[in-house]
C-alpha cells in the first residue's frame, strides 16, 4: 500500500494539530517541514509468565493477536506531532499513513529479528522514494517496531513491538531445579512499581498486567532518505489492584481498558522519543473514521 498524506479533516478528527494546514502569509520565509510516520504493524503479542518452571521450556507463553494497527499508529502520530510542535514550534508537520502489504507482513513474520528490521526499513524507504512531496521536507521522523533480548524491569526477554505482559498471582518457580539445586532465593518475585487501574494510585506489587512498547525512532533525510539516526525506546506501565481477590490479574482490566491504556502508553512514548523523559498529557482515544 502506498504512503498517503492524511487529509486535514481526518487529522483534525484524530486530534492531530496540523501546522501543515496553516496559511503561509510570508512565502519568503518558508518554515521547515517535518514528515511523521508510524508503522507499528497489526500484531499485538500477549505474553504470560508460566506459574511453574518446567525444564527446557521457556517460562513464558506467547500468543499473537490481529489488531487494527492504524489505531495505535494514530496514537503514535499524536505523540510525535505534539512533541515536534513543542520542540520546533516554527516547523510544519505532515502526517503519513502506511500499511505494509500482505506479502511484506508474511515476510516479516518468518524473518529473523535482524532481517525483519532490514526488510521493514527497505520497504519504508521504497515507499517514501515514490513521494515527490518529500522534496519540500527537511526530514522524516519514523517509529518502527523493535525487539529486546534481555530481561529487565520485570519484563521478559525476547519481546518487542507492542503487546501486553501478564505476571499472574502465585507466579513462583519450583523450589529445586532438575539438578536438585535450591533456586528459591534466586527466582523469588520482586515487587515492582505498579499503578492501580481503578484509582491511578501508585504502589508496588509482584503481580501485574503491563502494556508495553519497544520501538526505534528513525530520523531520515527527506531528500536522500539516508538514515541520520536510529534510537531504541522502551516503555511499559504495570497495572495491579492491591485489593483484588481474583487469582488472575487480568480480571481487573477489561479489553476496552487495555486498549485505552495501551494507546495512552504508545502516545506518551512517541512524545518522549522526541522530547525525552518529561511529563506529557496524552490525548483521548478517538474512534477511527470508517475505512
Amino acid at each position: 500500500m502506498k504512503l498517503r498524506v492524511l487529509p486535514s479533516a481526518l487529522c483534525l478528527a484524530l486530534g492531530l494539530s496540523l501546522a501543515a494546514a496553516r496559511a503561509q502569509t510570508e512565502p519568503q520565509a518558508q518554515p521547515k517541514v517535518v514528515a511523521l510516520i508510524a508503522t507499528l504493524g497489526d500484531q499485538l503479542t500477549i505474553v504470560r509468565k508460566r506459574p511453574t518452571r518446567i525444564s527446557n521450556v521457556e517460562p513464558y507463553s506467547r500468543k499473537a493477536l490481529q489488531v487494527d494497527g492504524q489505531l495505535l499508529n494514530y496514537s503514535v502520530l499524536r505523540g510525535l506531532d505534539a512533541a515536534v510542535a513543542a520542540a520546533e514550534p516554527e516547523a510544519r508537520r505532515v502526517m503519513l499513513r502506511w500499511r505494509p502489504s500482505e506479502e511484506l507482513t508474511a515476510q516479516l513474520k518468518n524473518a529473523s529479528i535482524k532481517n525483519a528490521d532490514e526488510l521493514l526499513l527497505a520497504a519504508l524507504v521504497g515507499q517514501l522514494a515514490q513521494m515527490p512531496q518529500r522534496a519540500e521536507w527537511e526530514r522524516i521522523e519514523a517509529i518502527v517496531p523493535s525487539y529486546a533480548y534481555v530481561e529487565k524491569d520485570g519484563m521478559p526477554r525476547r519481546i518487542g513491538g507492542i503487546g501486553i505482559f501478564i505476571q499472574p498471582l502465585g507466579s513462583q518457580w519450583d523450589i529445586t531445579d532438575e539438578e536438585g539445586v535450591d533456586r528459591t532465593g534466586e527466582y523469588k518475585a520482586d515487587d515492582y512499581d505498579t499503578v492501580n487501574p481503578k484509582t491511578g494510585v501508585k504502589g508496588k506489587d509482584s503481580s501485574f498486567v503491563a502494556p508495553y512498547i519497544y520501538f526505534d525512532r528513525l530520523t531520515l533525510d527527506a531528500k536522500t532518505l539516508a538514515v541520520l539516526a536510529r534510537k531504541p525506546h522502551y516503555a511499559n506501565t504495570k497495572y495491579s489492584d492491591p485489593k483484588s481477590t481474583s487469582m488472575d490479574v487480568m480480571d481487573g482490566l477489561s479489553p476496552a481498558d487495555l486498549v485505552s491504556h495501551l494507546s495512552s502508553l504508545v502516545e506518551k512514548a512517541a512524545y518522549q522519543a522526541i522530547r525525552g523523559k518529561v511529563e506529557v498529557e496524552v490525548g483521548p482515544v478517538k474512534q477511527l473514521p470508517g475505512k
